[in-house]
């Protein structure tokens, strides 16, 4: 019988990845894949099983908090997890509940917020009208990189004025907010990094492409994560994340479905 050998020189650096699972593409499995591709290990909890495709939503189970804190309980005995990722919070309790587990057990983790508020297929709420109060409230203070849309962005911030937003949210303790999609253009994309007043804003620009991609916030926001496991900062792993998304969703895959699904593993 031969012995096994464990290579304990080099570790990937831990992801603790909180997110719905979407059954076509998005969600979960979308933050697991960019976590594999970008060199790290995905630790996932779910919160929420939604009935969807790229095209339509039916309806979704809520994972019930006390359930996931009982999984996070469980996951810390024997990870240290380097950065956590957030996507789809479905209602105030669970945002509450993670909320006081981070501030108590992962405040010296970077924190990564995709604060999804709907589908991408069809636009329906996937979450209940109270939770983007429960957010300002209790998560933003928490968060190092906040990743909205526009429409995200002019809900959290309560104003369509994109820097008014975003002076909002900063003031609400989020570290730096990356807005994504802020300009109503068919050929590029404007993405808005704001680090608070002091450090002012980066404007990155880069091309549209005519289809749209499913999963590329979840694909952004881990990507995001995943560099700041890695030591590295709010700026160098905002540049980073936003030129593997970009190049996933350059090498899409089509399924003859309405939207395409980003191909994380591009170079393969």
């Amino acid at each position: 019988m031969t012995e096994t050998k464990v290579n304990h020189q080099k570790k990937k650096p831990l992801v603790l990845v909180i997110s719905g699972q979407d059954p076509s593409g998005a969600g979960i499995l979308a933050d697991i894949e960019t976590c594999a591709a970008n060199g790290c290990l995905a630790l996932t909890l779910i919160t929420s099983v939604t009935c969807q495709n790229t095209s339509c939503y039916r309806s979704k189970v809520d994972i019930d908090e006390k359930f996931l804190v009982q999984q996070l309980n469980l996951l810390m005995k024997e990870f240290n997890p380097d950065a956590v990722k957030i996507g789809l919070i479905p209602n105030t309790a669970m945002c509450i509940t993670l909320s006081s587990y981070i501030r108590e057990r992962l405040s010296k983790c970077p924190i990564v917020l995709d604060p999804v508020l709907k589908t991408g297929g069809n636009n329906s709420y996937l979450t209940d009208a109270e939770l983007p109060s429960a957010l300002r409230k209790n998560l933003f203070p928490l968060t190092t990189v906040v990743t909205p849309n526009k429409r995200e962005l002019a809900k959290l911030g309560e104003t369509e004025s994109i820097y008014k937003a975003l002076d909002r949210i900063s003031d609400l303790g989020a570290k730096a907010i990356l807005a994504t999609d802020m300009a109503d253009d068919k050929g590029t994309i404007l993405n808005i990094l704001s680090q608070g007043p002091s450090k002012g804003t980066v404007e990155y620009v880069m091309r549209r492409y005519p289809e749209s991609s499913h999963g590329t916030g979840c694909t952004l926001s881990s990507a995001v994560a995943c560099e700041l496991a890695k030591g590295r900062t709010i700026f160098q792993s905002v540049a980073s994340a936003q030129k593997f998304t970009h190049l996933s969703v350059e090498h899409s895959n089509s399924y003859e479905t309405q939207q395409t699904i980003p191909n994380r593993f591009y170079w393969l």
